[in-house]
């Protein structure tokens, strides 16, 4: 990279260009985050095409968690090299153009390579330029602007479930995948939007006669972020979030369809809870912007409250009823996606943050990848998919007693961002 961009360093703005910079962002998350809530509609129709059972047509989500394990290992190094603009064009049209030849998949197989893969990398490098981008723009208001660009999330969904089930109903899946791979290219042009900044906490670049030493520094870096033990436990609590999470959206819809609820208004129940969720992600990344705000108590309430909601489903037998539900989750949901970034930002500190989340990814989507296909497997083998929302439940139980030590070492901690994380005595 030449030198030249490290001539005029500046502070992060915390605003500026930065608001076009989260308006990029919420376009991308809309395209890629968003399409995963809705790959459930997929589901039924791929099952009638190849002849398979539930629990194999899940592979589909799992093999985009495997995509997001190769992302995640190669993100940080691809940005480094090309920076956030060219990598994010770059990324934008292969996910766009690989959704589009998935139309013409013969085999299941190939859905999962061209659908669920390669948009799993995409996902990824999504997700790693979105956290550092934030944190490179913005200081004072990054809550805030992570609650508004992940909002691009329910957003997306909002949109992209009656479309999708439109376009299944009226050109079926392969003409609806097509189509949903030439709406996907549009984040290429989010992705013009994400202009290189440089900050004056950027380490000059390394002269010629250091480049022998490249390898060992950035097994340096790793290894800054690896020794941490805060890291590790948030990496543990955000697998038990996340996948809870991924359960109760992936078995949604093949849950209401199991009820006999029509597909058109299955799709609505993604809607519905896209368009609560929006204002939730925000008003919880406003609430965390506040100073005394204890943020892990936060989420330890919230999280309870989303594990209550999840297992109640289990009594839902009509579409009144897995609305009402779906409002609920989503509205106390929205807590864990705004302030879970602030956790491992304050776990490995900014310099650190890039490779943070790229093992963060890493890690989770190693084992994350299993996760519901088996559930799946599990809900074939028994017969009552409402197990899967049994799982999500206590994973989501599971993360809340995980947050304990940090409430138990608050009172050890001289460090004024960790006191910040977790609330001032």
């Amino acid at each position: 990279m030449p030198t030249k961009i490290h001539e005029h360093r500046v502070h992060p703005p915390d605003g500026g260009w930065g608001w076009l910079i989260v308006l990029g962002l919420f376009i991308n998350i809309s395209l890629t985050f968003g399409s995963l809530i809705v790959y459930p509609l997929f589901y039924f129709p791929l099952m009638r095409e190849f002849n398979v059972g539930l629990g194999e047509v899940t592979w589909l989500s799992g093999c985009t968690e495997i995509g997001r394990v190769i992302g995640y290992s190669t993100a940080a190094t691809m940005i480094s090299k090309l920076g956030f603009r060219v990598t994010g064009l770059l990324i934008s049209v292969l996910s766009g153009v690989s959704l589009s030849v998935a139309s013409f998949s013969t085999n299941v197989a190939m859905v999962y390579i061209l659908a669920g893969l390669i948009p799993g990398i995409a996902v990824a490098y999504s997700s790693t330029m979105h956290s550092v981008l934030i944190s490179r723009y913005f200081v004072k208001r990054r809550l805030l602007a992570l609650g508004i660009s992940t909002a691009g999330s329910p957003v997306g969904t909002l949109i992209l479930s009656p479309l999708l089930q439109f376009f299944i109903d009226h050109y079926g899946w392969r003409g609806a995948m097509l189509l949903f791979g030439g709406i996907s290219l549009n984040s290429a042009v989010a992705a013009a939007l994400y202009r290189p900044i440089s900050l004056h906490s950027d380490p000059y670049p390394a002269d010629d006669k250091e480049s022998n030493s490249k390898c060992v520094s950035l097994w340096q870096s790793v290894k800054q972020v690896l020794v941490i033990p805060w890291f590790w436990l948030s990496i543990l609590i955000w697998f038990a979030i996340l996948s809870g999470y991924v359960l109760y959206m992936r078995f949604l819809v093949p849950y209401s369809q199991k009820l006999g609820v029509d597909p058109i208004r299955g799709s609505l129940l993604l809607s519905a809870y896209s368009i609560v969720s929006l204002f939730s992600r925000v008003a919880f990344g406003a609430l965390g912007g506040i100073k005394s705000v204890n943020i892990v108590w936060v989420l330890i309430v919230t999280e309870s409250l989303v594990a209550l909601t999840t297992a109640s489903i289990w009594f839902a037998d009509s579409f009144l009823g897995l609305m009402l539900n779906c409002v609920a989750h989503s509205l106390v949901s929205g807590g864990m996606h705004s302030m879970y970034v602030l956790i491992l930002t304050m776990a490995v500190g900014d310099e650190n943050l890039a490779w943070g989340f790229t093992l963060k990814g890493l890690t989770y989507g190693t084992f994350g990848s299993l996760v519901t296909p088996c559930v799946g497997m599990l809900v074939d083998a028994v017969g009552e998919i409402r197990l899967a929302f049994v799982v999500s439940a206590s994973l989501t139980i599971f993360a809340v007693l995980l947050h304990i030590p940090f409430l138990k070492t608050r009172q050890q901690s001289d460090d004024s961002e960790m006191t910040r994380l977790i609330g001032k005595g």
